[in-house]
């Protein structure tokens, strides 16, 4: 016995055509569901990035202003350090070597110093650690800017904690130079 076959062939051509139409559209919107999720999947990623990027450039600002806070330390400590050991080298009644150096750094031709002495009191005495050493210069400058520019370089002196101009004078009518006298702690 023999099968005989009633569907014709053009139904069932157009039944493979829709079976396979539903197929496509079934991958087609999986394709598209992957996608989506893809998409989401990495928008949140990219968040996370972002979000971590911000982080570190916060941290790493964070970590600048923090060496710039340790640099002017350590500075702030050189300095500290270089005036003790000159309060040291000035309680131990020497220093005046480095007293020359502080001087040259900070005279120029437009002031010249005409006498100046350099007195220290003893280390265990009751006065204070300022008013152990004292330095008076009597001097002479070329005008009053002169002798505000050599006190203003010699305020900025580590080793110098204060300088008080106790008395200027012109010296004559006919020119603008001025003698004056100090006293530096």
């Amino acid at each position: 016995m023999r099968e005989i076959d009633l569907i014709p062939t053009d139904y069932r051509r157009q039944q493979r055509v829709r079976e396979m139409l539903i197929g496509f559209g079934i991958l087609y919107v999986i394709l598209i569901a992957a996608v989506i999720a893809g998409k989401f999947y990495l928008d949140h990623r990219v968040d996370d990035v972002n979000t971590r990027i911000r982080s570190l450039e916060e941290d790493q600002k964070k970590l600048a202003e923090q060496q710039r806070v340790i640099d002017k330390l350590k500075k702030d400590r050189d300095a500290v350090e270089k005036q003790l050991q000159f309060v040291k080298l000035l309680q131990e009644g020497g220093g005046a070597d480095q007293i020359f150096l502080v001087f040259d750094r900070v005279l120029d031709r437009s002031v010249w110093m005409d006498e100046w002495q350099y007195e220290t009191a003893d280390p265990v005495s009751d006065k204070d650690e300022k008013d152990r050493r004292r330095i008076s210069i009597i001097g002479k400058a070329v005008d009053h800017a002169a002798l505000s520019r050599f006190v203003d370089r010699l305020l900025d002196q580590p080793e110098i904690e204060d300088v008080a101009v106790k008395k200027t004078a012109m010296i004559d009518r006919t020119s603008n130079a001025v003698s004056f006298e100090m006293e530096l702690r």
